[in-house]
């Protein structure tokens, strides 16, 4: 499948944002889990409240966070899910790099 320059522009500064986003949350997510460790662990001990009452909301949170990172992580031109955000260079739905500028006829599969 052939693209003109400005579709291949577009799907990678789509690619992009959608990469940025999902940085996002991904140290959204890493900073609940500290802030759950180092914080709130220890003064709800000390303040004697149950897991019971403070569990289930950051549960609930990390879930959320984990399912927005499914939603948005996903491949511009075929809505694949799409690797590792951190050295993502192709997608292994539909075979688009997003890496190389001349990639659009290097499609793994039509």
């Amino acid at each position: 499948m052939k693209h003109t320059p400005e579709q291949l522009e577009e799907i990678r500064r789509e690619f992009n944002k959608r990469k940025r986003y999902r940085l996002i949350i991904f140290y959204t997510f890493l900073a609940v889990l500290l802030v759950t460790g180092i914080v709130l662990l220890p003064l709800m001990g000390w303040l004697g409240i149950p897991r019971l009452i403070w569990a289930p909301p950051v549960y609930i949170i990390l879930f959320l966070l984990l399912a927005l990172i499914a939603f948005w992580w996903r491949c511009p031109v075929c809505n694949a899910t799409l690797g590792n955000v951190f050295s993502t260079k192709f997608c292994p739905g539909c075979g688009f790099r997003f890496d190389n500028e001349d990639s659009d006829s290097q499609f793994k599969r039509d």
